[in-house]
């Protein structure tokens, strides 16, 4: 879910997701600092670069999204390490591994 919300924050061109998109990045990312907090842990390292953003844009194109006209490849790896180490650190705590960006 924090995956498709940073899609929809910054790679898709959908104005009436973006609000909802934001919200749910932010109050996504508090409640999983909140847990990890609770329990002890620290974000995990998290290798998503700019060069991941291209081919992901390839595929939402491919699969009929609409692309904004512009995007910032480095806020969108910068923003995805940010949650992507958090929610990495529970995924192993629990014994899972976390979803990669690009399957």
């Amino acid at each position: 879910m924090m995956d498709l919300a940073l899609m929809l924050e910054l790679l898709i061109d959908d104005p009436g997701s973006r609000a909802p998109a934001v919200l749910l990045r932010s109050e996504g990312l508090r409640l999983i600092d909140e847990l990890n907090y609770v329990v002890g842990l620290d974000p995990l390292v998290d290798d998503t670069t700019g060069v991941s953003v291209p081919q992901l844009c390839a595929r939402l194109a491919a699969a009929g999204y609409k692309l904004r006209p512009s995007i910032d490849a480095p806020t969108f790896a910068d923003r995805r390490r940010r949650h992507g180490g958090c929610v990495r650190a529970a995924a192993e705590h629990l014994g899972t591994t976390a979803a990669p960006l690009l399957p």
